[in-house]
C-alpha cells in the first residue's frame, strides 16, 4: 500500500512540473513583440538642422600686384542655416557681413595711387562639409561678397567697393549642445577697378556659433 502510494505521488509531482514547464514556455511565447527601432549613429549629432548665428575674429592680408600689402584685423558677423541631407554629409546657407581695423598698410614708393586697405564688406555662401566621429564638421565656404577698399588716387581719398570671390578650408566642432567653436581659411579674389589693381587676400577667423536648436 505504501509503495502504491509513493508511485502516485512521484507521477503527479512529474505531471505537476511536466504542466507547469509548459505554461511559462507558453507565456513566454505570448508575450507580445516590441520592435526596437535602430538608432543611427547620425542622428545622435550635434549638427541637425537649425538656424545659428556666428561671431569670429582674425588677421586678413589684402595684396595688390603693384605690390602694395594691408594687413588687417577683422571682425565678422553671420547667420544662417544648416542641414544634413544624407548621413554624415553637412549643409548650410549664410549670410555675413564684417569691418576691418587697420594694422599696417605697406605701399611701394612707385605705387602710391593703389591701396589694398579695406573697411567692411558683406556677401552670402554656402557650406557643404562632412561629419566626422559625430561631432567634428570639415568644411569648404564658396560664396561672393562686397569689400570697400579705399582708394587714395580718387579726388585724394575715396572708398571704392569692389566684387569678389572666396573660398575656404575650416572645422568647427561642440562646446556644448548650443554652442561650437569654428576656425578658418578664407580666400577672397577681387576684380580690378579704376585705380586699385587685381587683390586678393587672406582670412584666418576663429569664432564661435550659436545654434538655435
Amino acid at each position: 500500500m505504501l509503495k502504491k502510494l509513493l508511485i502516485c505521488t512521484a507521477l503527479l509531482a512529474v505531471s505537476t512540473a511536466a504542466l507547469s514547464h509548459a505554461s511559462y514556455k507558453d507565456e513566454y511565447n505570448s508575450a507580445p513583440f516590441t520592435p526596437v527601432a535602430p538608432t543611427l549613429s547620425y542622428t545622435n549629432t550635434v549638427f541637425y538642422a537649425h538656424p545659428y548665428a556666428g561671431l569670429s575674429v582674425g588677421p586678413r592680408v589684402s595684396i595688390t600686384k603693384n605690390p602694395s600689402t594691408y594687413v588687417g584685423i577683422e571682425g565678422t558677423l553671420s547667420v544662417g542655416y544648416s542641414v544634413i541631407p544624407y548621413p554624415n554629409f553637412y549643409f548650410a546657407g549664410e549670410a555675413f557681413g564684417g569691418n576691418s581695423a587697420n594694422v599696417q598698410t605697406y605701399q611701394d614708393a612707385l605705387f602710391q595711387a593703389y591701396s589694398p586697405r579695406t573697411s567692411w564688406g558683406y556677401g552670402v555662401g554656402v557650406i557643404p562639409g562632412i561629419i566626422f566621429n559625430g561631432n567634428v564638421l570639415g568644411y569648404l565656404r564658396l560664396g561672393v561678397m562686397t569689400t570697400r577698399f579705399r582708394d587714395v588716387a580718387e579726388s585724394g581719398n575715396t572708398n571704392t567697393n569692389i566684387l569678389g570671390a572666396q573660398a575656404g578650408l575650416g572645422a568647427q566642432t561642440s562646446l556644448c549642445p548650443n554652442l561650437d567653436i569654428r576656425g578658418e581659411y578664407i580666400y577672397n579674389q577681387y576684380r580690378s577697378y579704376r585705380t586699385i589693381s587685381i587683390t586678393r587676400s587672406h582670412q584666418f577667423n576663429v569664432g564661435l556659433v550659436y545654434k538655435f536648436l
